[in-house]
């Protein structure tokens, strides 16, 4: 779609996925990103790793930034938490490098918007 005469660019819109697999959640997330008025917003995506979600990302010609970190914290369930307070304190610290990026990706890209679109998401998306 073309944009109309003085109309402004697209906004981004900045999805964040704590797993680049292309599960429910994922592909959910394909879904609503795919179904944006592209004369209105620009999809990108924020990731841990590279996998099948940054590779469908970059198949529709939408940016993907890789926030990297510790694989095993992406991996520590709610339970695990939930039964050692413990587990909890010592990955904060290794929350900070992957926050961090976020925001930076955040500011670079211009988004608009932010999509978490999974609790650890939600966690590192603040």
């Amino acid at each position: 779609m073309t944009r109309l005469p003085g109309a402004s660019p697209p906004l981004t819109v900045l999805f964040v996925d704590h797993v680049p697999t292309l599960s429910g959640g994922e592909r959910s997330l394909l879904e609503l990103a795919g179904g944006l008025d592209v004369r209105r917003w620009t999809p990108a995506l924020a990731c841990s790793r590279e996998g099948p979600l940054t590779e469908a990302f970059r198949g529709r010609g939408w940016s993907v930034h890789i926030l990297g970190g510790d694989a095993n914290l992406y991996t520590l369930s709610r339970g695990q938490l939930a039964r050692s307070p413990a587990a909890a304190l010592l990955a904060l610290p290794r929350l900070l490098g992957p926050v961090l990026r976020l925001a930076r990706i955040v500011r670079e890209s211009g988004a608009r918007l932010v999509h978490t679109n999974s609790m650890k998401a939600h966690v590192l998306g603040g």
